[in-house]
């Protein structure tokens, strides 16, 4: 019975300490950033910046951008690429691989994704200093006339947001609660992996979770010998979470979280645990929860002038929390309910 209950905690936590190791933010223009000429006319609406845990992979697809294109008949435009707007248009600058840049448009508008390849300190160089553009050559659809570059200014404000990340977010928690005292039916702790999902709203952060674990059960005859391990019930359900931030520094932050559980009770099975599914009783467990969460933030996003990400968008955590919880077939007095978890957010 021991090994059933913790088994599964060091993969778990192993997952949980890999978690702010990568993560992907998707920042939104909350401006035109946009130019266009007769023939080609190029809107760039998000930034994908991507931290992954292999090096070569995030050379590969740590930055791409998505852009508009559109194109008069018989136009065309060459491979785009990132540059400073110190340099002369599509002089230098880093090149897009994506393939599908390199041909003319099989439609008058498309939706590209525009992926860069290269080190992380290279693809960031034009982002640091506010001077970042995209620079776009031009064919013309009339052959006689010679090829010409289409620049689009990325940063173009002097201060405040210009690109907001409103990522979703995907985690794994293990939490340990412990009933201060028993219900009808159950006692003891219970241990409870929980796959939580969410998103932003301002700085707050809405959570659905899907979580599972076991319960102590309460009620089986003493084994002979008595044994010293508690009997278990396992348990399905879901989660929501609200929390905010309440204090954030460059890589330590404070975050309070206001949670309700809905856990059902599943049945033993009678062959091989005859005494626990004899003293079993139905129940829905269910109650809110209070939690003041300690967080490591890996970093928010690049920290590039009108770039705004939350700054807890990636981050590992351990919270104490403290609640109540209800059995729906036991009395109407909840269980004060106590404990710890150690969590992983991954911002997307």
């Amino acid at each position: 019975m021991v090994t059933r209950r913790t088994s599964c905690v060091p993969a778990a936590i192993g997952a949980l300490l890999a978690l702010p190791a990568c993560g992907v933010l998707r920042f939104h223009s909350r401006i035109p950033h946009a130019a266009y000429d007769p023939d080609v006319g190029v809107s760039v609406d998000d930034v994908v910046v991507a931290k992954l845990v292999q090096p070569e992979f995030e050379e590969q697809f740590g930055l791409r951008l998505g852009a508009i294109m559109t194109a008069r008949p018989g136009a065309a435009w060459g491979a785009p690429r990132i540059n400073t707007d110190s340099r002369r248009p599509c002089q230098g600058g880093l090149p897009a691989t994506s393939d599908l840049t390199f041909s003319p448009p099989q439609e008058p508008t498309q939706h590209a994704v525009l992926t860069f390849a290269a080190g992380p300190a290279a693809r960031a160089a034009p982002f640091v200093n506010g001077s970042a553009v995209l620079d776009v050559p031009v064919f013309s659809a009339d052959q006689a006339q010679p090829g010409r570059c289409l620049r689009i200014p990325l940063q173009v404000l002097t201060g405040g947001t210009e690109w907001q990340a409103s990522p979703w977010s995907l985690g794994l928690d293990l939490r340990v609660a412990f009933l201060a005292r028993p219900l009808r039916g159950y006692e003891g702790s219970a241990l409870l992996i929980d796959l939580p999902q969410g998103f932003w709203i301002d700085r707050w952060r809405v959570t659905v979770g899907f979580e599972g674990g076991l319960v102590g059960e309460r009620g089986v005859a003493p084994a002979n010998p008595p044994s010293a391990v508690h009997p278990t019930v396992g348990v399905l359900g879901a989660d929501l979470h609200l929390d905010r931030m309440i204090a954030a520094g460059r890589h330590l932050g404070l975050d309070a979280q206001l949670g309700y559980d809905l856990l059902f009770t599943v049945a033993p099975d009678a062959r091989t645990a005859a005494a626990q599914a004899a003293a079993y009783q139905s129940a829905l467990l269910h109650g809110p929860r209070l939690a003041l969460r300690f967080l490591a933030l890996a970093s928010p996003g690049p920290p590039w002038p009108g770039f705004v990400a939350p700054p807890n968008a990636t981050s590992f955590g351990l919270s104490a929390f403290a609640g109540a919880w209800w059995q729906s077939s036991g009395a109407a007095a909840p269980a004060p309910i106590f404990g710890f978890s150690l969590d992983g957010n991954l911002g997307l």
